[in-house]
């Protein structure tokens, strides 16, 4: 009989970001090639990603917020899976460890695993309260993960008291791009360079901190014969605020060719893959944000995309300098 394996997160699906990633990817890999019977514990607004799905979702009562009502539903909703017997708990989100840690102390289950994606840590550095929720739930954690060595690093400079549980788990390629990229014959994409455009391909959340303002000022840049070649698109999740808007206008200053898509299915993404030239995400550290790691790198790297890429956060090993970028 497959052993329970209980995944908690205030991010998921249909939100396409790197958590919500990580989080479909462990919950996949858990199922199908360790034989948990996973169930993934999400926000209200939790729906199933693209694809065949080997894992059970629920769908809570709280927005997926970090605000205190949030954080006290995900809490009820914890303490109720938490009375599974012999199961294994995954609190893979920010919200879900904040969760944990305003619990009224039970029996600490016998595995507890927990995710660190980066920015998380800088936030509770400074925030009394949430290091107090987040060393409440890291004295009961069997092991907690971070996603990449500098994360690790930096986890470890935060709160040095769980060093030896600190470990350092790189993200992987997601399971659908390698079962696309395996199947994608070389040169089966038009070699747009070779027809007089360079496509440059930006993937991730509408966030000042991705750098895509640096990939337009540098286009910019260009003698004006060559500017005219490059076509620059962005692929990424709709945002609240206006930032795709700001960067329309700043494309439009500089005389760069900009495309914004949103929302795209990863099967249309995966043409965007195919079709580019250079994929490029020029992420920098914004206010307490920091790229824990950068799984888009792998996504372009299995279609032979060269990545550019600042050394910042966990990009580094993502991008291996002077290899895949």
């Amino acid at each position: 009989m497959a052993q329970d394996l209980h995944l908690f997160t205030h991010e998921f699906y249909p939100f396409r970001g790197g958590i919500a990633t990580y989080c479909h990817e462990f919950a996949q890999a858990a199922a199908i090639d360790h034989n948990y019977a996973v169930t993934v514990h999400g926000p209200s607004s939790a729906t199933a990603p693209e694809g065949q799905i080997k894992y059970i979702i629920k769908a809570g009562k709280h927005r997926g917020t970090h605000n205190l009502g949030c954080l006290l539903r995900s809490r009820q909703e914890l303490q109720r899976a938490l009375n599974v017997e012999g199961a294994s708990y995954v609190l893979a989100e920010p919200g879900a460890i904040l969760s944990y840690g305003l619990l009224c102390k039970t029996n600490k289950p016998n595995n507890l695993i927990v995710t660190l994606h980066g920015s998380e840590i800088q936030r509770w550095q400074k925030n009394p309260l949430a290091r107090w929720m987040a060393t409440r739930c890291f004295k009961d954690a069997t092991i907690i993960i971070a996603v990449s060595n500098p994360i690790a690093a930096l986890a470890k400079q935060v709160f040095p008291e769980f060093s030896q549980k600190i470990r350092a788990v790189c993200n992987a390629l997601p399971r659908a791009f390698i079962q696309n990229a395996s199947n994608t014959e070389l040169g089966s994409a038009e070699p747009t360079a070779a027809n007089g455009t360079f496509k440059i391909l930006s993937v991730g959340r509408l966030h000042p901190r991705k750098g895509y303002d640096q990939v337009i000022l540098a286009i910019a840049k260009l003698p004006q014969a060559l500017k005219n070649k490059v076509n620059y698109t962005i692929v990424g999740g709709r945002s609240k605020s206006n930032y795709d808007q700001k960067l329309q206008i700043l494309a439009a200053r500089s005389g760069a060719q900009l495309s914004i898509k949103l929302d795209l299915s990863d099967t249309e993404l995966i043409e965007h893959y195919k079709q580019a030239d250079l994929f490029c995400l020029t992420i920098m550290p914004y206010r307490s944000s920091i790229e824990g790691f950068g799984i888009v790198y792998l996504e372009a790297g299995a279609y032979a995309l060269p990545s550019l890429a600042y050394d910042t956060g966990g990009v580094r090993d993502a991008v291996i300098d002077n290899r895949t970028g």
